[in-house]
């Protein structure tokens, strides 16, 4: 068949783990508001590693459909032998607001490349905005 490929049998075969673990938090998203996305980075290895990452925000419906790309951000950082760095992005209201739609998610997603072995990492996170109490 034109265009297929051969079937690559990949059973036993056990990716070795990277250098960098990556995950990240959504602060407490309230509706209307600014709230911030932490990227935490631990280097676990005595190896100097210097990181391009990109974070992108998308506004999704109920079921999984992406609309719109509301917040891309991209940063390099530098990550010290057995250590580990937070980078916070702030998320403000006025990026956001204009693309809500009903019952839709803030969907977030995370890619980061390790300039030095070329490992790729990535996460991603759904999220839903809180209403703000009101106090009368």
């Amino acid at each position: 068949m034109y265009g297929a490929k051969k079937a690559l049998n990949t059973e036993g075969v056990v990716k070795q783990r990277s250098d960098v673990d990556m995950d990240f938090e959504v602060g407490n998203a309230v509706l209307g508001k600014d709230f911030k996305v932490t990227i935490t980075f631990q280097n676990n290895t005595s190896n100097l590693y210097t990181i391009l990452a990109y974070l992108s925000g998308n506004i999704t419906f109920y079921t999984g459909v992406s609309k719109t790309e509301f917040k891309n951000e991209a940063f390099e950082l530098t990550l010290e032998p057995l250590s580990f760095k937070k980078k916070e992005v702030l998320v403000r209201a006025g990026e956001y607001m204009s693309h809500l739609l009903e019952q839709g998610l803030l969907h977030f997603f995370v890619t980061a490349r390790i300039n030095e072995t070329r490992d790729v990492l990535a996460k991603q996170k759904s999220t839903v905005l809180t209403i703000p109490k009101v106090i009368i």
